[in-house]
């Protein structure tokens, strides 16, 4: 997949939140009572953007690089080689749920989304053994599954509206794989659809629309690029950062596509803001961890 060439695709911008972050991931719509939420992976910290504003507080040290919801308002982190419970709010204490087997060592969580299954999935990246990492599934009791192996950065992930697809980026290889999926938790064989060449950038976070096209973030090319189903890309929306990390839908109608991004490797004080835009596309709700079928946006 060749960057250079793709029709830009029309996006406003409807609001940019000048976060800060170093690393901001995994944007995540609760509800238009509580907003949404993302990540900042580097520092520890959980932002929430609330019809009264926007707010951060710190959850951990360690890289915290997912956060999910729970079917009682809760959430659930994965940080460093943790699954970690806590309820929604500052200064308040988390529970290990999970914990990577130790093998190989220096494994670490990294995105990581609630599926249809009612289980935690994510990618791990063992920083000294590309091709170690793995595609992993947290049950609500903390009992881990494995799944596929060979992973050399797991990434994005996202569900095709009917849900019986998985979409998977893996940063180290630069792809977008897809799979099988059903609600007792299979997953099939990995196919890879779309390849970013390193010279374009790396493929990072990943959302599905409602007409099941998938938007992925493009670290180092200041893009979203959009994708239909079968991997072909059909045009990119252009952002202020270079450091494009992740999108989900979000807002009462499902109707913007939030956009997190990371400080500029060259210039640190550029980057790390968040960004509301309307792509003129719908997102679908996500689920919710630990209730098959129940989704998200409506806690």
């Amino acid at each position: 997949m060749e960057l250079d060439g793709l029709p830009r695709l029309p996006a406003r911008s409807v609001r940019v939140v000048d976060s800060r972050c170093e690393l901001a991931e995994s944007p995540l719509w609760m509800s238009e009572a509580a907003g949404l939420r993302w990540v900042d992976a580097v520092r520890g910290e959980l932002h929430a953007l609330r019809p009264g504003g926007h707010e951060r507080w710190p959850v951990a040290a360690g890289v915290v690089s997912a956060v999910a919801a729970e079917t009682d308002g809760g959430l659930v982190l994965t940080v460093d080689d943790q699954v970690l419970r806590r309820a929604d709010g500052p200064g308040v204490p988390s529970t290990v749920l999970a914990r990577l087997p130790g093998r190989p060592p220096g494994e670490r969580f990294n995105d990581a989304k609630a599926g249809p299954d009612g289980r935690l999935w994510a990618g791990t990246v063992c920083p000294d053994l590309p091709g170690a990492g793995a595609l992993w599934s947290v049950d609500p009791t903390g009992e881990l599954f494995p799944h596929w192996t060979g992973i050399s950065h797991g990434n994005g992930i996202a569900w095709s509206p009917r849900g019986d697809l998985l979409f998977f980026v893996d940063s180290g290889d630069g792809t977008v794989s897809r799979a099988a999926f059903d609600r007792d938790g299979g997953v099939g064989a990995p196919e890879v659809i779309a390849r970013v060449p390193r010279a374009d950038g790396i493929p990072d976070g990943l959302a599905v629309d409602a007409r099941a096209d998938l938007w992925l973030a493009v670290w180092g090319a200041g893009c979203l690029v959009r994708l239909r189903a079968d991997g072909t890309p059909t045009g990119r929306v252009e952002l202020p950062d270079r450091n494009v990390t992740s999108c989900a839908f979000a807002g009462r109608g499902l109707d913007l596509l939030a956009v997190t991004t990371a400080a500029d490797d060259a210039d640190p004080s550029r980057g790390g803001s968040v960004y509301l835009l309307d792509v003129g596309r719908r997102g679908v709700a996500g689920y919710l961890f630990g209730a098959v079928e129940k989704r998200s946006g409506d806690l």
